[in-house]
C-alpha cells in the first residue's frame, strides 16, 4: 500500500525536522556511499513519483530543496522506475535552492585513495548520464556540478602531487 504509507510518512518527515524525520528521510535517500558500491535506491524508490511530488506541491518553498536533499544520490534511466534525483530536477532545477542541495547531496559520500581519482569518476559518470539527456534543467545542473568538480580535481591533483602520490 505505498500510496497510503507515503500519506502516512509524509505528516513525519517535516519541515520542521526532527530526529524521527531524519531516519525516515535516511532510509528514503539510501544507503549508497561511493560510486564503487552497489546502487541503492532508497526507500522512496518504493512510493510513486505523484505521491511524492504532490506532497512537494502543497509547499513548494519548504519541500523542493528537502526532496532533493533525501532523493537517492543516483542518476540512471531504467524503464517503470523513478529516477527521483533527475525528476527533481525536472520539476524544481530552475530553483536556485534545490541545484544546491542537489549539489550536497550528490557530494556526499565516503572513499578511499586519491581524491582526483574518486571525483573524477564522479565527473565521467555525470556525463555519461548527460549524454543521454534532453531536459534543459538537468543538463544545466550537470553542467554546474561538473564545472565545480572539474576545479577540485585539479586542486586535488595539485595536493597529491605535493603529498607524493
Amino acid at each position: 500500500f505505498p500510496t497510503e504509507i507515503w500519506k502516512h510518512i509524509s505528516t513525519l518527515i517535516g519541515p520542521p525536522i526532527s530526529q524521527r524525520a531524519h531516519h525516515i528521510t535516511d532510509w528514503l535517500h539510501g544507503n549508497k556511499v561511493s560510486l564503487d558500491e552497489i546502487e541503492t535506491k532508497g526507500g522512496l524508490s518504493f512510493f510513486s513519483a505523484e505521491d511524492v511530488f504532490a506532497w512537494v506541491k502543497k509547499d513548494v518553498e519548504s519541500r523542493a530543496w528537502y526532496l532533493a536533499d533525501f532523493s537517492p544520490r543516483v542518476l540512471f534511466r531504467e524503464e517503470g522506475q523513478t529516477c527521483f534525483a533527475r525528476e527533481v530536477l525536472v520539476h524544481y532545477g530552475d530553483r536556485n535552492d534545490v541545484r544546491k542541495e542537489l549539489e550536497g547531496n550528490f557530494w556526499s559520500g565516503g572513499f578511499s585513495g586519491p581524491g582526483s581519482l574518486h571525483y573524477k569518476k564522479k565527473i565521467d559518470y555525470l556525463n555519461e548520464f548527460k549524454n543521454g539527456e534532453e531536459n534543459k534543467n538537468v543538463i544545466s545542473w550537470i553542467e554546474e556540478f561538473v564545472s565545480g568538480l572539474e576545479k577540485f580535481v585539479e586542486s586535488e591533483r595539485m595536493d597529491e602531487e605535493l603529498r607524493g602520490f
